[in-house]
């Protein structure tokens, strides 16, 4: 009887690269250049829920000027490991807000009728990073925050007329 010797583990697991940024670098980088594109205006913070059997990273946008403070998304993994997660992005806007058909209410709404991949799972530090880009590239998101920052711009105004 001949041994085989194949080496069928995952490339992409295996694959050095110490200078890209864990999962949980690239969260706190991102909360990190809200403050700094921001000019200030706005701050993000990640604060962890934790459970038995899952810790949920709460993506926490802050407008300091008044003392307001909304999570953004979250994200969901087991409690010994960050890879998988499952992000939790925002509530779909209304749908007299929305620009096109496929936000995440038609999404959810697809779950309903049978199986689906979900585009909001990520096993790999690659498909983090990927999902993460698309979560901050939504409509959803980018509401989120155009409104937090003309928010900002109008506590400052009001401030300066104060002065």
């Amino acid at each position: 009887m001949t041994s085989v010797a194949m080496d069928l583990l995952p490339n992409d697991v295996f694959a050095e690269n110490d200078d890209a940024p864990s999962p949980f670098e690239l969260l706190q980088f991102q909360a990190q250049r809200i403050a700094e594109r921001s000019n200030g205006r706005l701050r993000a913070e990640i604060t962890t829920t934790e459970s038995d059997d899952r810790h949920v990273e709460n993506f926490v946008l802050i407008l300091p000027t008044n003392d307001y403070r909304c999570t953004l998304f979250q994200v969901v993994h087991r409690p010994d490991f960050f890879l998988p997660v499952r992000f939790l992005p925002p509530e779909p806007l209304p749908k007299y807000l929305q620009k096109r058909e496929d936000t995440f209410a038609n999404f959810n709404k697809s779950l309903r009728g049978g199986s689906v991949d979900d585009p909001w799972r990520a096993s790999t530090p690659h498909e983090f990073k990927t999902v993460l880009q698309e979560l901050l590239r939504s409509e959803e998101v980018r509401a989120v925050l155009s409104a937090l920052v003309e928010r900002a711009k109008q506590s400052n105004n009001i401030t300066a007329d104060a002065n």
